[in-house]
């Protein structure tokens, strides 16, 4: 994608954004208004001018990075991992400032010196940015046709949405095999890897007793876990944020609530939450498989279409918490017990999300 130019109001910096496509460009721009003196922070770093990219365009075959660029990490530690195996020479280099999208507080030694979460802890107000206009016109233009291509990949799932009153889920629920690889991909864990592979392809909808035994097992397997790299961290938590995906859905399901999920790699693509369109329903976001932050990529476009949403994390966000100390005081019971009190909180909240009436 051509680079696009980002003016500083208040100096002479320029940032120069080079995205791998529009969604990471408008996702970039919104975190850079949204992330209060980030964008000053960048040029401080690149002494007026610097370049943004990401990780998805250096790997692989991309050449080195520019002098004092900035790179945004969309897969967090596992960005990072998978561009300097493709790019060993970036190791050595102190010059680039990294900008992950996922963190959680054990991998506070992970990223290199000087590493900057993309977007905030929280969002606040936005800041003025000589932004092209084209970009949000661009972006407004594909949120309003949003509905018409949902409504052509799957009729069904936008007639439901339509008449509005669900609860809403669209990502990543039952892992392939090929995903569970990936987790692990880099950390040293190849037994746990290999105890949670009846969870690859598991049909959490069918047996909702087979399916808590499962994420209860699972989870015991990870706190017994022993990680001895960040990569292994990382892994451990991108199982138990999915393990939380699929216990928390299974009981809501099981409590008999309007749920649509349409899953990653199971359904065909549906995605309504950068569609300005559906806002009679209440959205679920379980965070990223990457870190607890609050605000990212899907939660971004709850905010910008302004629709309802309940964000759930098993590890608290911003708090300091450790996913090691966590998982220590954490077992299968209990965390099927915190599963469950947020399946009922996701039913608590749907009907104070629906207002009677409004924008469809």
């Amino acid at each position: 994608m051509q680079a696009v130019d980002v003016l500083l109001p208040s100096s002479a910096s320029r940032l120069s954004l080079a995205l791998t496509d529009f969604n990471r460009l408008r996702w970039t721009v919104a975190a850079l208004r949204l992330n209060p003196g980030l964008a000053q922070r960048l040029a401080a770093h690149a002494g007026g001018a610097v370049t943004v990219l990401d990780s998805t365009g250096l790997q692989p075959g991309g050449g080195p990075p520019p002098p004092r660029a900035c790179i945004v990490l969309w897969d967090g530690l596992n960005s990072l991992a998978e561009l300097q195996q493709a790019q060993p020479a970036l190791r050595a280099r102190d010059d680039l400032l990294y900008l992950p999208v996922g963190c959680f507080a054990d991998l506070s030694d992970g990223f290199p010196a000087g590493s900057e979460p993309l977007f905030p802890a929280r969002a606040g107000v936005p800041e003025a940015l000589g932004v092209p206009r084209w970009i949000d016109a661009l972006g407004a233009l594909r949120a309003w046709a949003r509905p018409f291509k949902n409504a052509r990949s799957a009729p069904a799932a936008h007639a439901r949405l339509r008449a509005g009153g669900c609860l809403v889920f669209c990502g990543l629920v039952r892992p392939s095999a090929a995903v569970l690889d990936g987790f692990f991909r880099g950390a040293g864990l190849g037994p746990l890897r290999q105890t949670l592979q009846p969870l690859a392809g598991l049909d959490w909808t069918a047996d909702v007793a087979r399916t808590q035994a499962l994420v209860a097992s699972g989870l015991d397997a990870v706190s017994a876990a022993r990680p001895a790299s960040m990569l292994d961290h990382a892994a451990l938590y991108s199982v138990v944020n999915v393990l939380h995906r699929i216990a928390t859905l299974s009981r809501v399901q099981a409590l008999g609530a309007p749920l649509l999920v349409n899953e990653y790699g199971v359904h065909p693509f549906f995605d309504p939450y950068d569609a300005r369109a559906y806002h009679r329903n209440l959205f679920i976001d379980f965070g990223s498989t990457r870190g607890s932050d609050l605000i990212y990529p899907r939660t971004l476009d709850l905010l910008l279409q302004r629709k309802a949403a309940q964000n759930l994390r098993f590890l608290p966000a911003g708090a300091g918490t450790r996913l090691g100390d966590w998982l220590k005081a954490m077992d299968g019971a209990g965390f099927l017990a915190l599963c469950q009190s947020h399946a009922e909180q996701l039913l608590q909240a749907l009907p104070a999300a629906l207002p009677h009436g409004g924008r469809r």
